[in-house]
């Protein structure tokens, strides 16, 4: 590239990204073989490439809308690239480069971990919501009467990542990369995340939380190829005694939440025991009684979901309460802490929360809870905007906050109302804040946007464009 800045938008981007999917390719390919020293090659040589540099730079700064000029992106591209051509890792302190780096390990780690999960896709989830359909429809099909969840969100922190760091068929400077970023508070960050904001860990934008969903993967893959041996062994010693000794299983896992389902309770118990003790090694001592196996034929609780069976055929699905209180504390704080906030900031900020909220409850067929649910988020608003001018009359903050709207389309549909809260009133572009009774088609949810057969086929996915 030589000292001379030539003008960022005149570079041919279209061959930049083909260069890298090309290289991304030639990863997912090698490790599909399990050429393990090629693979390990190949990161190394995308690591160290100018034109990797580039392309993170170009993502890095349109996703994060930053207006900077010709020589400040090449400034930041300077600094990634002296960064990946050295022999040691080192994490930068601007905020931005860091970005960079975490998008480098990101690009250079996925494409060899897609194809060692390509032989689980059957059992890996891409969220929450997949694994309640597989829930809903295993239990209907198959009958299978009991399991149990485990959700290790509280024990991100005590993973010991050191054993995962081995499992890496990556350079020691990609190691020791990681390894920094551990360091750094990594997994506190995404453990604040999770906790706070459960329904926005598969949908999320940031960075540092798509490589900490990379690395939980990691760590917890393992356990699926443990228990089919397992599993295959049981079923093999009790054939010979038994007619009927062939159990069968159904095993679920998003993240790190697994499910495994069961007709029998004793052969669960075992499964359980199994999963502690494989837990120990990855730094986790979780004891069995906190694992409660509850049975599929009543009402039972999942990841914020509450399952009721109606009959044979139906399963009821709905927000669990403790989901419901939290959307309600959460809409409190908001209205709260943006008192004096203008009300176009507040109702993007808001609809933003009902969004993701309602899509990842898109499953739930329960119009009472949702009607109850917009009542007291009614009352929490209104209470928000009559605190705003206290000298008003409630008739005056009722014309500018919530006025009539005849003929509103949403999606498909069209809707009228007297109460419905918006910013009219005033000058910017009309915001209106959405109900969740309100129909959203089904195409519109996050989690369904695209099909894992192409997220784990890079042939497929980047064959056909070039």
């Amino acid at each position: 590239m030589g000292k001379t800045l030539i003008s960022w938008d005149i570079l041919a981007w279209d061959q930049i990204q083909h260069y890298v999917l090309k290289f991304q390719r030639k990863i997912y390919c090698a490790s599909l073989l399990k050429e393990k020293s090629r693979v390990k090659f190949l990161q190394d040589k995308l690591l160290k490439s100018q034109l990797f540099s580039l392309w993170t730079t170009q993502q890095i700064v349109r996703n994060n809308q930053l207006g900077l000029n010709c020589a400040q992106k090449y400034e930041i591209f300077f600094e990634l690239k002296s960064l990946s051509e050295t022999s040691l890792a080192k994490i930068s302190r601007k905020k931005i480069v860091i970005k960079g780096q975490i998008f480098l390990l990101k690009l250079v780690l996925l494409p060899e971990w897609d194809a060692s999960f390509r032989n689980q896709q059957f059992n890996y989830c891409i969220s929450i919501p997949e694994i309640v359909q597989n829930i809903q429809r295993v239990c209907l099909k198959k009958q299978f009467s009991h399991f149990f969840e485990v959700n290790l969100s509280r024990y991100i922190n005590d993973i010991n990542f050191g054993i995962v760091l081995n499992q890496l068929n990556s350079s020691l400077k990609i190691k020791l990369y990681i390894s920094q970023l551990l360091q750094s508070g990594l997994l506190e960050n995404y453990r604040n995340f999770i906790t706070y904001r459960y329904f926005t860990v598969e949908g999320t934008h940031r960075l540092d939380i798509q490589l900490s969903n990379l690395l939980i993967d990691i760590v917890f893959h393992e356990f699926s190829q443990i228990l089919f041996k397992y599993t295959q062994k049981r079923n093999l010693l009790f054939s010979k005694f038994e007619k009927e000794g062939r159990q069968e299983y159904q095993y679920l896992r998003s993240l790190y939440s697994f499910v495994i389902l069961h007709s029998e309770y004793d052969n669960l118990k075992e499964i359980q025991h199994l999963l502690t003790c494989w837990l120990k090694t990855r730094g986790i001592y979780l004891k069995e009684e906190v694992i409660s196996i509850q049975s599929t034929n009543s009402s039972f609780n999942f990841a914020y979901y509450s399952f009721q069976k109606i009959d044979e055929k139906n399963f009821q699905i709905k927000p669990s309460i403790s989901a419901q209180k939290h959307l309600l504390n959460l809409i409190s704080a908001m209205s709260n802490r943006m008192k004096n906030s203008p009300v176009s900031v507040f109702i993007s900020k808001l609809s933003l929360v009902l969004k993701r909220w309602k899509n990842y409850f898109s499953l739930c067929n329960c119009k009472r809870v949702f009607n109850k649910l917009d009542e007291q988020i009614f009352q929490k608003i209104r209470g928000w905007a009559f605190r705003r001018h206290p000298k008003w009359s409630k008739n005056k903050s009722k014309i500018k906050y919530f006025p009539k709207i005849n003929g509103l389309k949403y999606y498909d549909r069209i809707y009228s109302g007297n109460w419905i809260f918006s910013n009219i009133s005033t000058t910017e572009e009309v915001i209106i804040l959405d109900k969740l009774r309100w129909v959203t088609p089904k195409s519109s949810t996050y989690y369904c946007c695209f099909d894992k057969l192409y997220r784990f086929n890079y042939l497929y996915q980047y064959g056909m464009n070039w």
